[in-house]
């Protein structure tokens, strides 16, 4: 099962970052540069899977750098794209619940 940290709402700067609407509290944890998320698509039902190179926060929404996005162009595609991990690789501490759970 998989669990969605958020959506790509949209581009930011010109190196390829991603704007985040994440609905997770543990942004830092979850897009710490190396861990792989998956990119999904609703609309196209695609999925890929990424690799992130960093993120900071910026206005309440995470930045996030994508192995492979080297602009913004290449960036755009992915907006509207949901942010998932695979739950089983992403447990949390004892006493923490995934929205999905409560």
């Amino acid at each position: 099962m998989e669990v969605i940290l958020g959506t790509i709402v949209a581009t930011f700067g010109i190196k390829g970052e991603v704007k985040i609407h994440s609905n997770t509290d543990f942004a830092a944890y979850r897009y710490q540069k190396g861990n792989e998320v998956i990119l999904y698509s609703p609309i196209k039902k695609s999925r890929e899977t990424v690799k992130i190179v960093s993120h900071r926060t910026f206005k309440n929404l995470d930045i996030v750098l994508f192995e492979n996005f080297i602009n913004p162009e290449m960036a755009q595609k992915y907006i509207g794209y949901q942010v998932l991990i695979n739950r089983e690789e992403n447990e949390l501490e004892e006493g923490y619940y995934h929205y999905a759970d409560l």
